[in-house]
């Protein structure tokens, strides 16, 4: 019996064996006989009957953080097939989260003003006060007594404010307790940082270049006697003798 297409309507119960001229893809399935639980499936281009799986195929996909540091965005939480991300936060107004559609991408970025809530940079009057003027040249900045803003403050006023001497002629200094260098001659001292042996007088070396301490000694019968605030010097008694 040939096989027609176009009309089957008056073919009942007509073996598959006594079909001819069938195209070889529904020749193959009509040789089949697939048991309970099997499907048709196609192998190497030919048909064959194989068991359901039931649509647990495929691969079990997960998701890591591999990082080192940080944190990541893998929240480390599967359901079912559905992995999950934390989402990108921003922390603050300072900084700002975007997301980038057109170029699958999500931009992060800091906010940079000059009002509450972003980050000062540039010339963001939040750094300083504005110089003011060739006036205030010299000035140094400090932060207000009251710890809220910065202020500008002369060199006399940084003085007072640390407790300084001025430079030049001036009464601030009354004593000094840690000075370890001996001033100079030419400074109003004596270049000398020790004082002298008992019973000797400051005075110049022979060659006229610093201070020395030096002692009196007395020749010729004079007497050289020292004592409080004063220093005696004496010639001895006439003998009517000629020398």
């Amino acid at each position: 019996m040939a096989y027609d297409p176009t009309d089957g309507s008056g073919l009942t119960n007509v073996a598959w064996a006594a079909l001819t001229s069938i195209p070889a893809p529904i020749d193959q399935i009509g040789a089949l006989s697939c048991a309970n639980g099997e499907i048709l499936k196609k192998s190497g281009g030919v048909w064959t009957c194989a068991a359901d799986d039931s649509g647990a195929g495929g691969e079990v996909n997960t998701a890591t953080n591999i990082g080192t540091a940080g944190v990541g965005v893998y929240a480390n939480l599967k359901v079912g097939p559905d992995l999950r991300f934390r989402n990108i936060n921003a922390g603050s107004a300072k900084v700002s989260v975007t997301n980038d559609a057109p170029n699958n991408e999500i931009d992060i970025d800091v906010n940079v003003g000059a009002t509450s809530g972003t980050v000062a940079a540039g010339d963001d009057s939040r750094f300083a006060p504005a110089p003011g003027g060739a006036g205030n040249a010299g000035n140094i900045l400090r932060v207000s007594s009251a710890g809220t803003a910065y202020e500008q403050r002369t060199a006399g006023q940084t003085r007072d404010d640390i407790g300084a001497a001025a430079r030049g002629p001036n009464s601030d200094i009354t004593s000094l307790t840690g000075l370890t260098t001996a001033l100079s001659i030419s400074q109003g001292g004596t270049g000398l940082n020790a004082v002298g042996g008992a019973n000797k007088i400051l005075g110049m070396n022979t060659g006229n270049t610093a201070m020395e301490y030096k002692t009196i000694t007395g020749r010729k019968g004079i007497v050289i006697t020292h004592s409080a605030g004063r220093v005696d010097i004496a010639a001895p008694a006439s003998t009517g003798e000629s020398k």
